[in-house]
């Protein structure tokens, strides 16, 4: 079991609601093995390359909850993913303390249903581009890294806002006197009775 910070000694950030780590106890950690030369070999090779090196359970079961601890987290932790900040599908360490924090659930995450959150998406697509050469290796964790929220966006992967551009498609169908300016769908943080979160491509 790898050495946890010290019990409550780390602090989540949010942006937009969503989770973050705490920089100074989860600046995130790489694997020696994956490089931009052994892609092939790693983590873009056919037939898969986590499930062998991810670490068994009785590991991460008692890791996870003395990182519950360094985080103060007191949710379900059933609710909550061990997570690798840089993930291994983009050649993160498997089990360095610096690269593994308990996130919690996603804003409107039904208790009681399980881990389920919008980084692994994220994670999924930049592992796809890395193995396509729409980016380097390197790019895709230090985006992840700085911020995972903005990780596609930076990269040019995805737009800056795609939530926003779906709301002012269906604002247009709306009848003339219940339709916002453009300038209000497209201001952060404004309300959006449109949105049909169904057809959310965010994440």
């Amino acid at each position: 079991m790898q050495r946890q910070p010290a019990a409550g000694s780390c602090r989540y950030r949010y942006e937009k609601g969503e989770p973050l780590e705490d920089t100074s106890c989860t600046p995130g950690a790489i694997s020696p093995a994956v490089t931009q030369a052994t892609l092939a070999s790693t983590i873009c090779r056919k037939g898969g390359y986590t499930k062998g090196i991810r670490p068994p359970e009785s590991v991460t079961g008692p890791e996870k909850r003395a990182n519950a601890a360094s985080y103060g987290y007191t949710g379900r932790l059933g609710d909550a993913e061990y997570d690798h900040l840089i993930s291994l599908e983009l050649g993160g360490d498997p089990n360095d303390a610096r690269n593994l924090w308990v996130e919690p659930p996603d804003p409107g995450h039904k208790t009681g249903s399980g881990a389920n959150n919008l980084k692994d998406p994220v994670e999924s697509k930049l592992h796809t581009a890395v193995c396509s050469g729409k980016t380097t290796l390197k790019a895709a964790q230090q985006a992840i890294v700085t911020d995972w929220t903005t990780a596609l966006s930076r990269l040019g992967l995805a737009p800056a806002d795609p939530g926003a551009r779906i709301a002012v498609f269906y604002a247009a169908r709306l009848p003339a006197g219940q339709r916002p300016s453009v300038a209000a769908a497209n201001e952060e943080g404004a309300p959006t009775p449109w949105h049909r979160p169904d057809l959310d491509c965010r994440g």
